[in-house]
């Protein structure tokens, strides 16, 4: 069975979490201009600075997350959908850029 013949009531409504391409590159754009994490670099000594950097690392991820289910759900909607794997490498790549900040 195509995933075209299985019933609403049976399928994800993936509407509730991103409505289209377009609202999806709008918040991964806003995320983008946040990813920039120089503002602690050195300054990461008080508690109050450890805070604000997790405060907005937590955000960032939150965001992420919500867009990567959303991205995951369209490719496994339609494996060959070639949008839904753009989406779901834009998150990829976020996730290592992340990784690569806290990490190095």
């Amino acid at each position: 069975m195509k995933r075209i013949d299985v019933a609403t009531e049976y399928t994800w409504n993936t509407d509730d979490i991103c409505l289209n391409k377009d609202e999806f590159l709008s918040r991964y754009e806003t995320i983008k201009s946040q990813l920039d994490f120089s503002e602690f670099r050195g300054k990461l000594t008080t508690n109050d600075a450890i805070l604000n950097c997790y405060d907005k690392l937590y955000d960032i991820y939150g965001e992420l997350e919500v867009l990567a289910v959303y991205a995951m759900m369209k490719v496994d909607e339609n494996g060959a959908d070639g949008v839904a794997r753009e989406l779901n490498s834009l998150i990829d790549k976020s996730f290592g850029f992340l990784t690569k900040i806290f990490t190095s």
